[in-house]
């Protein structure tokens, strides 16, 4: 039932699971290394944290294999940057014209600034916490939906490549619950649980945990009947939603069960 999947080639990197998780999508992490296992999941979302040491052979793979089927592919940064043109690398996995002035050095705590009438939000007063040359989109047939801030350089753009999309960020280390979401009604993705609650959900289970008290509500593809595990009793029977009261930081944990 994940829909997103994230690659990183560091395994300490942690600062994206705060807003994956709260963004009511459920998804699975992995390393860069993962991405060419035949024993990979499809996904109808990629997200690229830290990949400037992907090599040819991956490239190759991404584009062969997962710029197809609707399918949106999230790049940030210096993307392929370690192994020659990145340039050339970078148009390779978003379709993208990026450019780098190595000359110009992005601060901490520098962010983007979000353009009028955009297809995707959520990347405004979110402080990147590294520093970078500075990477730009210099792309007309791009979407653009932030310059970075300090410049007028587009730091953030959607492109539609036909069968699939890409995303680019410029700025390491900046993503919100609320741009996940966007990104995933690009690839037609419901997200199965509310906004800034931490969803869970995968072979068969769903699971939340209220960080705010009020009504939630839980979705997914296909009439189930769910089952409330704490309970042990079923509490809805052939539904694709379930509306429920909860209290903040509550948890409840349930089995779906599709009907035939």
């Amino acid at each position: 039932m994940p829909s997103v999947a994230y690659e990183s080639h560091l395994m300490g990197t942690y600062w994206a699971r705060v807003p994956l998780n709260r963004s009511g999508l459920p998804w699975d992490d992995y390393v860069l290394t993962d991405i060419t296992n035949p024993k990979l999941p499809k996904y109808k979302i990629y997200v690229f944290l830290n990949s400037n040491t992907l090599t040819p052979e991956q490239i190759k793979f991404i584009r062969q294999n997962l710029q197809q089927d609707g399918n949106v592919l999230l790049f940030f940064n210096n993307a392929g940057y370690s192994i020659g043109n990145y340039e050339e690398n970078i148009k390779n996995l978003t379709g993208m014209k990026v450019k780098c002035n190595s000359q110009k050095i992005i601060g901490k705590g520098s962010s983007y600034n979000e353009l009028k009438n955009i297809p995707v939000k959520g990347l405004s007063n979110l402080p990147t916490a590294s520093t970078t040359p500075l990477f730009y989109v210099d792309d007309a047939t791009a979407i653009p939906i932030a310059s970075i801030s300090g410049t007028k350089k587009i730091g953030a753009a959607i492109k539609n490549n036909g069968a699939w999309t890409s995303v680019y960020l410029s700025l390491p280390g900046i993503i919100s619950p609320e741009f996940i979401r966007g990104i995933a009604k690009l690839a037609n993705v419901v997200p199965v649980g509310p906004q800034e609650d931490v969803t869970y959900a995968g072979n068969g289970f769903v699971v939340i945990h209220a960080m705010t008290k009020g009504e939630k509500t839980l979705r997914w593809e296909g009439k189930a009947d769910l089952f409330d595990i704490t309970t042990g009793t079923t509490v809805a029977k052939a539904v694709e939603s379930f509306t429920m009261n909860m209290e903040a930081f509550e948890t409840r944990w349930f089995k779906r069960r599709i009907c035939k």
